[in-house]
C-alpha cells in the first residue's frame, strides 16, 4: 500500500539549501545552462522550487494527480509503479528528471512514483513549472530563459523517444517517424518558443503512448544498453 504523500518533509529550496546542495542544483539539466546565461534567473528558478525528503515507502507522485511540478531526483532511488497494481514499471536513479510528461502534456499523472520500502531517503527537487508554461508573460521568467528550458526539454523528450525506436525497432509505434522542429537563424524568439512548446507537447503525448504500450525506459540505464550494444557489434 502506498503511503500518503502528506507525510513527506517539504521545504522551500531557497530557505533550506546548503552551499553544497545549491551547487548540485546549479548542475542539474537546464539549471546549468540558465545559470551560465543569467545567474539571476537561476536564483528565480530555485526560489520557485521545493526540496522534498521522501522516506522509504512514501509516494512522491500518485496516479491521477494534476499539478505543475517538474521533479529532479538528487539522491536515492525511486520506483515507477502501475496504478492500482503495484506492478514495477521502471526505476529512477539520481540525476534523472521525472514528471515532465504530464506537466508538458497538461494531463493527470499516470503512474505512482514511490521510494522503495527498503531504500534510503530520497531527496528531490520539485520545480513549479507554471511560470515557465506561460508563453506570453515574461515578467518573471524571461523569454531567453524559457527558450533555454524548452530547447532542452525538447531534446530530452526526443532522446527518450529515440530510445524506444532503438530498443524496439520492429514495433509499429516506436519505429514510426515523428515531427521535429528545426531552429532557423532568422526565426523570432517568441515564434521559436511557441514552436518548441508545441513540439514538447507532441513528444510528451507520443511518449505517453509508448510508455503505456511498451513500459518505461530508464534513460540513464539505457546509456549502458546502447554502449553494450555498440561494443557487441
Amino acid at each position: 500500500m502506498v503511503r500518503a504523500r502528506r507525510r513527506m518533509k517539504t521545504e522551500p529550496a531557497k530557505q533550506t539549501i546548503s552551499d553544497q546542495l545549491e551547487q548540485k542544483i546549479a548542475g542539474l539539466h537546464f539549471f546549468k545552462e540558465v545559470g551560465r546565461s543569467d545567474p539571476e534567473q537561476l536564483a528565480i528558478l530555485i526560489a520557485q522550487s521545493h526540496i522534498i525528503y521522501a522516506s522509504p515507502g512514501e509516494a512522491v507522485i500518485e496516479s491521477g494527480d494534476k499539478d505543475e511540478l517538474l521533479y529532479f531526483l538528487m539522491r536515492g532511488e525511486l520506483q515507477v509503479l502501475a496504478p492500482g497494481k503495484n506492478k514495477l514499471l521502471g526505476r529512477l536513479i539520481a540525476g534523472e528528471v521525472f514528471g515532465d510528461i504530464s506537466v508538458i502534456a497538461n494531463c493527470p499523472r499516470t503512474t505512482n512514483i514511490v521510494v522503495p520500502d527498503k531504500g534510503r531517503e530520497a531527496v528531490i527537487l520539485a520545480l513549479d513549472f507554471s511560470e515557465l508554461s506561460d508563453l506570453r508573460n515574461h515578467s518573471v521568467i524571461t523569454l531567453p530563459t524559457k527558450l533555454i528550458v524548452y530547447r532542452q526539454i525538447v531534446h530530452m523528450l526526443r532522446w527518450r523517444s529515440d530510445l524506444y525506436r532503438i530498443r524496439f525497432p520492429r514495433h509499429e509505434l516506436a519505429a514510426a517517424p515523428y515531427e521535429t522542429v528545426r531552429a532557423k537563424n532568422n526565426k523570432a524568439p517568441q515564434e521559436e518558443l511557441y514552436e518548441l512548446s508545441a513540439q514538447a507537447n507532441y513528444l510528451a503525448r507520443r511518449l505517453q503512448r509508448l510508455n503505456k504500450s511498451l513500459g518505461a525506459i530508464n534513460s540513464l540505464a539505457a546509456k549502458d544498453y546502447l554502449l553494450n550494444a555498440t561494443v557487441s557489434t
